[in-house]
């Protein structure tokens, strides 16, 4: 049995930089299918590529979801991620990912941001354009 998608997430392209907006309460069905989707948007882009993720109305994850995310992450970084930069509303939502921070900042430059403009400024000083 295939379980409905708890949580949602939002797509967008800024140049260089793929905009992610996260929202809800997640289970594992919501990081797959993000993984299906940005995969679609990165295999026609050129690399190297930086993403943001902005989870200002995330609520949280299963456990089971953090681990479909992480996938998802590494899989972006074998198709070009050079950097990640990330915007957490409060201490709790970035305690609930703590360990998906220590494994995001081994693999790629990484940066806790205030929102979206502190991301893009951030990025473009590494090169992305936005």
């Amino acid at each position: 049995m295939d379980w409905n998608q708890h949580g949602s997430f939002h797509l967008q392209w800024r140049g260089d930089v793929l905009v992610i907006r996260y929202e809800g309460v997640w289970n594992e069905v919501a990081a797959r299918h993000l993984h299906r989707d940005a995969s679609a948007l990165w295999a026609r882009h050129p690399a190297p590529w930086a993403m943001v993720g902005l989870f200002e109305a995330w609520e949280g994850a299963t456990p089971e979801a953090l681990k479909a995310w992480l996938d998802f992450f590494l899989d972006a970084v074998a198709h070009g991620l050079g950097a990640y930069a990330v915007a957490m509303p409060t201490t709790l939502h970035a305690s609930m990912a703590e360990g998906l921070r220590r494994e995001t900042s081994r693999r790629v430059a990484r940066k806790d941001c205030v929102d979206l403009p502190d991301a893009l400024q951030w990025l473009g000083s590494l090169g992305y354009a936005s």
